[in-house]
């Protein structure tokens, strides 16, 4: 295991402990976190690893950005539990399909892969 790993494992392992703790500091330490397992994935050929991590970055973004501008809070400041429509659903499936083709196509892997890969998850 390289240094490279043991580092983003162990901000990782602060980030989930600081989510433990509702603190906003999980967003930061899960973005860096998850920019060095892309570094670690990337160098060693493992596109789709290195795309769920660009996923997980987005998803930290937002969620950290939600932390600082809620939309909607009851009166007891609870944010409320929503579910997500199944159009929305569709528009983040669709796109995480072309964020994964664009990864694919600007490092060069074989499309058939990508398709084998794809019938699998599907």
């Amino acid at each position: 295991m390289s240094g490279l790993e043991i580092a983003a494992n162990a901000i990782m392992a602060g980030s989930i402990w600081l989510a433990a703790r509702n603190s906003v500091h999980t967003w930061p330490t899960g973005v860096i976190g998850c920019a060095l397992f892309w570094l670690v994935f990337f160098r060693n050929q493992l596109y789709a690893d290195a795309a769920l991590q660009v996923f997980f970055i987005a998803t930290s973004l937002i969620g950290w950005w939600q932390w600082f501008h809620p939309a909607a809070r009851s009166s007891s400041g609870e944010r409320p539990i929503t579910v997500a429509k199944s159009s929305t659903i569709a528009r983040v499936l669709f796109a995480a399909v072309g964020v994964t083709e664009l990864v694919v196509t600007l490092v060069g892997a074989d499309p058939q892969l990508t398709a084998d890969a794809l019938r699998g998850f599907l």
